[in-house]
């Protein structure tokens, strides 16, 4: 039976098959998860972005992430970006300065860091094309590689890292800006954003 068949996205179907390796197969855990750490990684890259397009918004543009066309953001006037921003009403002038210049440097030390998401989804779904935000079709293309390799390891008790190349790049790009990713994810306009649940990350992000 097809897992699509056991219930609908976010039901616990990955959750239950995780549960019944820990009590029955607990050594097969250990073996995949090199298999893993990709996507791992590209869920830090994520949540990386996801902040940083939402201030991007707040500080640094008057166009929102959530409204683009085939991809590519599409301006609005100074006057509704200027109303739609969340913090300026709690915040005074000179600490909305203080904190977009803080911010301005952490963004740039952070933003070859996302340049790679790219290649790491792609890598994970197979050299599919994707398009930014499918996390869907991302998804489904890592799952169906991690059962693959998982059937794999488990028959010849091997296991082998997949995409080294883009993986170890991406590994020594994040161990690089990672006081930068704590400083970015302590910094309390990104606190406050994540409160007022303008940015949307996975439950794990954190």
């Amino acid at each position: 039976m097809h897992r699509s068949q056991l219930g609908q996205a976010e039901s616990g179907k990955s959750t239950l098959q995780k549960q019944f390796q820990l009590r029955y197969a607990a050594k097969t855990l250990e073996r995949e998860r090199p298999t893993w750490r990709p996507i791992v990684l590209l869920n830090v890259i994520q949540a990386v972005r996801s902040i940083l397009e939402e201030l991007d918004f707040e500080f640094f543009s008057h166009t929102h992430p959530s409204t683009s066309i085939n991809g590519l953001p599409s301006s609005l006037p100074s006057s509704a970006a200027s109303s739609s921003s969340v913090l300026s009403p709690t915040i005074s002038d000179s600490q909305r300065a203080r904190w977009k210049s803080d911010l301005a440097q952490v963004r740039t030390k952070l933003l070859p860091l996302t340049a790679i998401e790219e290649s790491l989804a792609s890598d994970l779904v197979g050299g599919a094309l994707i398009s930014r935000g499918r996390t869907g079709f991302v998804r489904a293309g890592w799952q169906s590689l991690v059962s693959t390799m998982r059937a794999k390891a488990v028959a010849d008790n091997t296991y082998t890292d997949h995409t080294p190349g883009t993986s170890n790049l991406a590994i020594k790009a994040l161990s690089m800006v990672q006081d930068d990713v704590a400083a970015l994810w302590n910094h309390p306009a990104v606190k406050k954003l994540i409160k007022l649940r303008r940015v949307v990350l996975l439950e794990s992000a954190a």
